[in-house]
């Protein structure tokens, strides 16, 4: 139930990656979207998927003050949400 749970929230944070890179967004959702990355990453810090939720999360904050590329946005969103799917299979 967890998995299915966490995996739905990282397919909803696909989304927000890719809303924000065509700058659809909400300042305190795109917070806790990525602060829920963050913390998610750290609580699993020993395996290699987490490090990278934790750069997918600071980069989605970092978004909010930078201007980044789309093509980096939609690769976060791309690797959120097939690891979603894969969770929730």
């Amino acid at each position: 139930m967890i998995m299915l749970l966490l995996g739905l929230i990282d397919i909803l944070m696909a989304i927000i990656a890719v809303l924000l890179g065509y700058g659809i967004y909400f300042k305190a959702v795109v917070l806790i979207a990525s602060l829920y990355l963050i913390v998610k990453g750290a609580i699993f810090i020993k395996s290699v998927a987490s490090m990278i939720d934790i750069a997918a999360g600071l980069l989605i904050l970092l978004a909010l003050f930078v201007k980044l590329p789309l093509i980096i946005l939609l690769v976060i969103a791309i690797y959120l949400f097939q690891k979603g799917i894969f969770s929730i299979l």
